[in-house]
């Protein structure tokens, strides 16, 4: 596509004009491959923040499947420490205790260790810090 442009200059000899053109086809094309572009980003983007989503879903179920807390009775629960213990398995374990003993106003939680693999120092330190907080 050519886009015309004339521009008139008049002095005191008289009038003439200039006329430019411009192929202007380069830059359409570029316009549409932008939008083409942006349209794809666009799609991926949504794709990516669905794939977060089940990811967190997923690491939402694994973690109350590795971490269950049963409860017994109505002030009693029990949570079986099933594999391995590194220093954020622990918060989490720490928080989800904390958070069911409110909810269901527990009176007494039976740990179960016969589950782990390794009991360390870390998990040592976490359980007597429940201890503390819960005694």
């Amino acid at each position: 596509m050519l886009l015309l442009s004339e521009v008139a200059i008049r002095d005191e000899r008289g009038g003439s004009s200039v006329v430019l053109l411009r192929d202007v086809t380069i830059v359409e094309r570029q316009q549409v491959e932008l939008l083409a572009s942006q349209a794809i980003l666009s799609e991926r983007s949504v794709a990516l923040e669905r794939s977060l989503a089940e990811l967190r879903q997923r690491d939402e179920l694994l973690r109350r499947l590795t971490l269950p807390i049963i409860p017994l009775s109505a002030t009693t629960l029990v949570v079986p420490l099933i594999g391995m213990f590194d220093a954020e398995r622990c918060q989490t374990l720490v928080q989800l205790i904390l958070n069911e003993t409110a909810a269901r106003q527990a009176r007494v939680i039976l740990i179960d260790v016969t589950g782990l693999t390794v009991f360390d120092q870390t998990l040592t330190y976490t359980l007597n810090q429940l201890t503390r907080v819960l005694g």
